[in-house]
């Protein structure tokens, strides 16, 4: 396929609402083989018209972390950091995509973003946007000491709904919790991921985070 060609289908798949496809999708719309194919999304990366976000997934063009998340992750959200980060309830930004999903906790890394995917219990999985797969920041704030063993400091609190934050908190085990556990989970991201390559301690302080359960650092504050 010509240059032009390709820039047709990409508009239209764009234009129906398409922004993340697998590769498997675009061989019947392109008739080329998977060799082929690769090569071709190979050249067209390196022009900007595509972006490789994960194993076999392409973003068509800009697409936002929630778009991959949905369409190449099934029986996911986005939480933690990156979500306290998108309500403005933790300043810091997170360059790690932080998921929850009932699959296997692991990291999935590419040219656009990282993906740390950790697994949650049936019963936790809610409290998140089904559209934007973006938990509610109480949520996100009681995943992130659920996994961590505690929450990240200089938090926003005033931002975040009492009712719902105690709430959603009383779901959660009381002790004997998966953070507490193992409360310096990050699945081997590093501290320059996150974006603390260039501030001394970060890590200290972000990641050994004081071990407790939801319903602790609830009673705490």
């Amino acid at each position: 396929m010509r240059l032009v060609e390709w820039v047709k289908l990409i508009e239209s798949l764009r234009g129906g609402g398409v922004r993340v496809m697998h590769i498997s999708a675009l061989r019947p719309l392109t008739g080329l083989s998977a060799p082929s194919l690769n090569t071709a999304l190979w050249r067209l990366q390196r022009a900007g018209l595509v972006i490789r976000v994960a194993r076999g997934w392409v973003c068509l063009g800009v697409c936002e972390a929630w778009e991959v998340v949905k369409a190449a992750f099934p029986s996911t959200y986005i939480s933690m950091e990156w979500a306290l980060h998108h309500y403005e309830v933790l300043d810091r930004p997170s360059h790690v995509v932080t998921v929850m999903w009932l699959g296997k906790s692991r990291v999935v890394r590419s040219s656009a973003f990282t993906f740390e995917l950790h697994r949650i219990s049936r019963r936790l999985y809610f409290g998140f946007d089904p559209d934007k797969v973006i938990a509610e920041p109480e949520k996100a704030l009681l995943d992130t000491i659920y996994i961590r063993g505690g929450a990240p400091p200089e938090l926003n609190l005033d931002l975040l709904d009492a009712e719902r934050l105690s709430r959603y908190a009383s779901k959660y085990p009381q002790e004997g919790t998966q953070g507490a556990r193992q409360p310096h989970r990050t699945l081997g991201v590093t501290p320059r991921e996150r974006g603390a390559d260039h501030q001394p301690g970060l890590r200290a302080k972000t990641l050994k985070y004081r071990r407790e359960t939801p319903g602790a650092w609830l009673a705490a504050h």
